[in-house]
């Protein structure tokens, strides 16, 4: 995980699993307003979780998933 600047902030090794989404949270706990993320990223439990603690994950959405009804700036960028 780095920031805007590119500077390190946290980082944690896995298992090349298809399911390693659910580490990432430990590692945004404290942190506020946006991350930044792939769509291996999406899920309501994770989405839900981290919105609890003040971050917003902004991801490209899937083929399968349901057009927002407002996109923020961040989100047109992607």
């Amino acid at each position: 995980m780095t920031n805007d600047l590119g500077e390190l902030l946290g980082f944690k090794i896995t298992r090349g699993s298809r399911s390693n989404s659910q580490k990432a949270v430990p590692l945004l706990k404290g942190f506020k307003r946006l991350a930044f993320g792939d769509k291996g990223y999406l899920g309501k439990k994770i989405f839900e979780e981290l919105m609890q603690g003040g971050l917003k994950l902004i991801t490209r959405k899937r083929k399968n998933m349901k057009e927002k009804q407002e996109l923020s700036s961040h989100e047109k960028q992607l």
